[in-house]
C-alpha cells in the first residue's frame, strides 16, 4: 500500500467515524493535539497530514493499519450511490469481541435492509462507540443445540454489539443475547440474580449457567450482543437476496 492511500484510507475512516456520530472532528483535533480547523481541512481533503498526525489518528480511533484497510473496505462513504441493503460481516467465532476485523476474521458477509437496521436503537457503551455495530455469526450444534428449536445448526444470528443493556427492546418482550465465557460463545436469555449474571437456555434439559460481574469483570466483557434477527433458510437462493424468512427475536 502507498503512503497515499494509507492517508486516504484514514480520511475515510475519518469521516465514516464522524458521520456516525462516533466522535466529532473537535474531540479528535483534542486527541491528537492539533486545531480543529486542521481535522476540518484535512476531512475535506484540503489538506494533508503528517506521519506523526496519522499515528496520532490510529492510536486515538485504536485501530492498527491491517484493521484499518480491513473496515474502510467495508464502511459506505456518502458519495456512493444509495442502496436499500448493507453489508454485514459474518464473523468467526473467536473474533466476535473484536472492535474491527481483518480480512482473516471475516468468512463472508450477509446483507440486510437498512431500514431493518435504523429500527434498532441501542446506546453503545462509551468503550464501544468505535465499534463495528452490527455482526453476524453462524451457529454450530454447539451453539444452536441449548436453544433448540429456536435456533438451528446453520442458523445465521444478527447481533447488534451496540446493545449490552439489559434493559427490554420491546416491552414485555425478553432480550436474547450471545454471551463470551471464557474462549466459549452461547445464545442466552439473560438475567441479573444478585452479583451473578444468570444465562438461561430455552431446553430444560440443559442447566442454568452463571458469570460474577464486578468492577473488574462488567457485563460489557461479557455480552457480545443483542441477537436482532435469526436467519433459519440459508439455502435459497432467496436469503442470498435477503428475501428470506427471518424470526424476529
Amino acid at each position: 500500500m502507498l503512503v497515499s492511500d494509507l492517508h486516504e484510507n484514514i480520511r475515510q475512516h475519518v469521516l465514516a467515524a464522524v458521520r456516525s456520530r462516533a466522535i466529532t472532528g473537535t474531540a479528535l483535533a483534542e486527541r491528537i493535539g492539533v486545531q480543529q480547523a486542521h481535522i476540518s481541512n484535512f476531512l475535506l481533503g484540503r489538506r494533508g497530514l503528517s506521519i506523526d498526525s496519522m499515528d496520532a489518528i490510529l492510536n486515538a480511533l485504536g485501530i492498527n493499519v491491517e484493521q484499518l484497510v480491513a473496515v474502510v473496505d467495508r464502511t459506505p462513504v456518502r458519495d456512493e450511490p444509495s442502496s436499500a441493503l448493507e453489508s454485514i460481516p459474518l464473523v468467526r467465532d473467536q473474533s466476535a469481541m473484536n472492535p474491527i476485523f481483518a480480512n482473516d476474521e471475516v468468512q463472508g458477509k450477509t446483507v440486510f435492509p437498512k431500514a431493518l437496521l435504523r429500527r434498532l436503537k441501542a446506546v453503545p457503551p462509551v468503550t464501544r462507540k468505535l465499534w463495528v455495530r452490527f455482526i453476524t455469526v453462524k451457529a454450530d450444534k454447539a451453539l444452536s443445540a441449548p436453544m433448540s428449536p429456536r435456533l438451528e445448526s446453520g442458523s445465521v444470528l444478527l447481533i447488534d454489539r451496540h446493545y449490552c443493556s439489559l434493559d427490554q427492546q420491546r416491552k414485555d418482550e425478553p432480550n436474547l443475547y450471545l454471551i463470551r465465557k471464557g474462549e466459549a460463545l452461547m445464545v442466552r436469555w439473560v438475567e441479573m440474580q444478585g452479583t451473578q449474571l444468570c444465562l438461561r437456555p430455552e431446553r430444560n434439559d440443559h442447566p442454568l449457567d452463571f458469570i460474577p460481574i464486578d468492577r473488574k469483570n462488567p457485563i460489557e466483557s461479557c455480552i457480545v450482543g443483542r441477537v436482532a434477527h435469526i436467519a433459519t433458510d440459508l439455502g435459497s437462493p432467496a436469503y442470498r437476496r435477503t428475501s428470506a424468512l427471518w424470526e424476529r427475536v
